[in-house]
């Protein structure tokens, strides 16, 4: 049941594809499960999952997320440690997939969308990710803050995460804010397309930009292993062609963002 949730994905995307639809899914794999798959012996599941990595169709609908090696979590692992983890995932990945295909991993997703709010920490985590080639990174509306120190407004834009050290060097990164908080029943019902409908363009550096709304959830949960294949179906076939379609982060951002810091 397990292995069958994280092999899914390879074939519901090229099922919709074939139906003319413009499926989207953003994906993590820990470096340690991706070692465990080839370990058990499972190369089903990672044949199907190179099969929307690799094949030129596929890939258009499939965006891989980098993220630690392990479940390091970014506030409570030496920043030393976490370099590493973050360098392990990437080096496994290459080794599976082809370096081409790491060369399109932009986005980061941290172990519990943890953020160091310790200053020197936060500055080397995001440090970290730009040295190892991100270009942006998922981050929980809770855990940042406005620069005025309010909190969040329109947090379906994307925002500039900026962290200073205490010795005053400055890091950012493009940061995208995952809403709602633990989500995985929502993600199941496919909530955020629902809450994307009614949305609209607002206004980003002068122009008129569409809000993303962007959530994550564990793909083995009962809801997410029973309740998201066919709401994914059934959303993918509604919005498809529409004026609020499925969206991946790295094809919408435009490189104009608003500023924020960890709180």
């Amino acid at each position: 049941m397990f292995l069958s949730c994280y092999k899914r994905m390879g074939e519901f995307v090229p099922r919709l594809l074939d139906e003319g639809l413009a499926p989207r899914v953003m994906l993590e794999y820990s470096g340690t499960l991706l070692h465990g798959l080839r370990q058990m012996g499972a190369d089903d599941v990672l044949d199907s999952l190179a099969g929307i990595t690799a094949d030129p169709r596929n890939r258009q609908a499939v965006e891989w997320l980098g993220c630690p090696w392990g479940h390091a979590v970014a506030p409570s692992t030496p920043v030393q440690d976490f370099r590493l983890h973050v360098r392990a995932w990437q080096h496994h990945f290459a080794a599976l997939f082809g370096l081409e295909a790491l060369s399109r991993v932009r986005g980061f997703s941290p172990a519990e969308m943890a953020l160091p709010n310790h200053p020197d920490v936060a500055y080397e985590f995001v440090k970290t990710l730009r040295d190892c080639g991100y270009q942006w990174v998922l981050v929980q509306e809770h855990t940042v803050e406005e620069p005025d120190g309010g909190g969040l407004q329109r947090q379906h834009l994307p925002r500039r995460l900026v962290c200073t050290s205490s010795s005053g060097e400055v890091a950012s990164i493009t940061a995208v804010v995952k809403t709602q908080g633990s989500d995985t029943k929502l993600v199941a019902q496919m909530q955020p397309y629902y809450e994307a409908k009614g949305l609209s363009r607002w206004d980003l550096g002068g122009r008129r930009v569409p809000p993303l709304v962007t959530q994550i959830a564990d793909g083995k949960r009962r809801v997410m292993m029973n309740e998201f294949p066919p709401k994914y179906f059934d959303v993918i076939r509604e919005c498809s062609g529409t004026q609020t379609p499925a969206m991946n982060v790295t094809s919408t951002l435009n490189g104009s963002t608003r500023r924020c810091r960890p709180r």
